[in-house]
């Protein structure tokens, strides 16, 4: 399905990266991200609390960045 929503993307948009926001807890996610091309970015964002999207139960929960360049993608 990744790879599926990665082609479409490409097809669609001509992206040069495509970006991935992670929950920084989830150690398998990242891995899985980067076994199939995302980069670590560095980059963290404070959970999105007003999205609406539930409350964590961990106040120190961060949204890890990662990227992936898309190959072939137009300049």
């Amino acid at each position: 399905m990744l790879a599926h929503a990665e082609d479409y993307a490409s097809k669609q948009f001509n992206p040069e990266k495509i970006i991935m926001h992670v929950l920084s807890s989830r150690n398998e996610l990242i891995a899985f991200y980067l076994r199939r091309g995302y980069q670590r970015t560095q980059t963290t964002i404070d959970y999105p609390l007003a999205a609406g999207v539930g409350t964590p139960l961990h106040d120190d929960l961060k949204v890890e960045v990662l990227e992936k360049t898309v190959r072939g993608a137009d300049p």
